[in-house]
């Protein structure tokens, strides 16, 4: 599954290609799309024609790109999703699930598997997920006696604390794997177990 790192370069590149670009075509796949009061994946990408990408935002694993008109198109790869720049004129892709094109170049989502979502949104509404997200660990940093209070409350092992989105936004199993090795905290303590030091120690190696 793609890790922060990975997710915040697809941001990148997302922004580089689309933000202020005006969609001239636009393909959504109903079997990725979740429908909700944005409507179904053709109503959504018959909305977003014509509208001009305003800025690309990531939270956690999670990306948003955020057109005039107050809509916007959430994204996330899940675990084999990507997005990749074509010329117009190339065929579809294998797997090509979405496609947004400007005057210049066409952007495609592939995804072999499907696990990935994309979801409409007009006005302020968004995903569940994505309001559900806790602190990003790359935007917002580590709070460690936020940090520490979250996990006095949870009796799982703290690896599976730190995968927990709700807890911190989009760290994934390398990077938790590495920030306990650098905190010496064994990945099956309880999360409830570690002091406030270790709780320091930990907020500092997943930021590292």
């Amino acid at each position: 599954m793609p890790e922060l790192p990975e997710v915040e370069v697809t941001r990148r590149n997302l922004e580089r290609w689309l933000r202020r670009k005006r969609l001239v075509r636009v393909e959504l796949s109903p079997r990725l799309f979740v429908r909700s009061g944005a409507g179904s994946a053709g109503q959504f990408a018959a909305a977003m024609r014509g509208r001009t990408v305003r800025a690309v935002e990531r939270r956690g694993k999670w990306l948003r790109l955020e057109l005039d008109g107050e809509l916007a198109l959430f994204s996330h790869l899940g675990m084999t999703g990507k997005w990749v720049a074509r010329a117009h004129d190339a065929p579809p892709e294998r797997f090509e699930r979405a496609r947004l094109d400007s005057a210049r170049r066409s952007v495609r989502y592939l995804d072999p598997r499907l696990f990935g979502t994309l979801a409409g949104a007009r006005g302020d509404a968004a995903p569940a997920a994505w309001r559900a997200l806790g602190p990003d660990a790359l935007v917002d940093g580590v709070d460690p006696a936020r940090l520490h209070a979250r996990l006095l409350r949870i009796r799982r092992s703290i690896k599976e604390a730190l995968l927990d989105q709700t807890i911190l936004a989009g760290v994934g199993n390398i990077q938790a794997a590495e920030a306990l090795w650098r905190a010496r905290i064994h990945p099956l303590r309880a999360a409830s177990s570690l002091s406030p030091s270790e709780a320091r120690a930990l907020a500092g190696a997943v930021e590292a």
